[in-house]
């Protein structure tokens, strides 16, 4: 497994409990942004032991393959983390597939640090983890992400009805997916 791999523009790596402090200061800079497209985070979320054990539990599912979470830095500034794109719900059987998401601090959107990051990461899975299909869910509204999965070869399956519940309240989500040998 990569735990760490570059783009043009920028690193992509696992990271460790020792960043929780940096993991948290990206979240609670962009909290307004993220908890608009989230589900309900638990109590302790903004906390600096909830990111460490998270951290921790990342890096012990993707040496078993089950995830895998790139943190995204500029090679310019590698101390900050501007994004995030990570892989989830790996299944194994029939037609093997998983989850994408990802996110970017709201300064840099626009700057297609997303998409270099997103098809840097899909590459990783399609040829490490061996996966046929990645997933992407995205709330009809989220325009600039839909725009940007499109552009990174995804394709629009349909809409998913009252899939996943977002600030208390059911929402629909449309389906894009990527196939390994698209």
């Amino acid at each position: 497994m990569h735990d760490l791999v570059e783009t043009d523009r920028l690193i992509l790596k696992t990271l460790g409990g020792e960043y929780s402090d940096k993991v948290l200061e990206f979240y609670l800079n962009n909290k307004l942004l993220f908890e608009k497209y989230e589900a309900e985070r638990p109590v302790n979320f903004y906390t600096i032991t909830y990111f460490r054990s998270l951290l921790e539990y990342e890096i012990a599912c993707a040496k078993k393959k089950s995830a895998l979470r790139y943190w995204v830095f500029e090679k310019e500034n590698p101390d900050l983390i501007i994004g995030t794109v990570s892989f989830q719900n790996f299944q194994r059987r029939d037609g093997s597939c998983c989850q994408v998401g990802y996110k970017f601090d709201a300064k840099y959107h626009g700057m297609r640090y997303a998409r270099e990051a997103l098809n840097m990461g899909s590459n990783v899975v399609f040829s490490e983890f061996n996966v046929t299909r990645i997933e992407a869910f995205i709330m009809p509204d989220n325009i600039a992400s839909k725009k940007m999965i499109v552009h990174c070869g995804y394709q629009y399956e349909g809409t998913l009805r009252k899939k996943f519940k977002i600030n208390g309240k059911l929402e629909d989500h449309e389906v894009y997916s990527k196939l390994r040998n698209e």
